[in-house]
């Protein structure tokens, strides 16, 4: 029973870290309806996502995307980016994603050996 129990608070903190993505957080929700509660929703969402709603949260006067992720994610650093479009937005998430799952596979590795 113990080892089950390590094995799952192995796992536990692993999916934490690799979960970064995943985690949902109270949502942002945009002109249109959609509610986006995760990093993944969001990176998910971004490519469909019309540019007029993009624009309406992402403007000259304010910008709704970062201060959701500035108040939900402010432990990330790689996240507390400026951006001011789409394609940055969704380049500022694919790396950090990319960079999360190595720092994951790197961690796992290292709990192997």
């Amino acid at each position: 029973k113990e080892a089950e129990e390590k094995k799952e608070s192995k796992g536990e903190s692993k999916d934490e870290e690799e979960d970064i993505l995943k985690k949902q957080v109270p949502p942002l929700t945009f002109d249109n309806g959609v509610m986006i509660g995760s990093l993944k929703e969001m990176l998910d969402y971004l490519p469909s996502m019309d540019e007029s709603i993009f624009r309406t949260h992402v403007n000259d006067e304010k910008n709704d995307i970062s201060e959701w992720i500035k108040n939900n994610f402010s432990s990330q650093k790689d996240l507390l980016v400026s951006f001011s479009t789409k394609e940055g937005l969704i380049d500022l998430l694919t790396k950090f994603s990319t960079k999360n799952k190595k720092q994951s596979d790197n961690e796992e590795k290292q709990q192997d050996n």
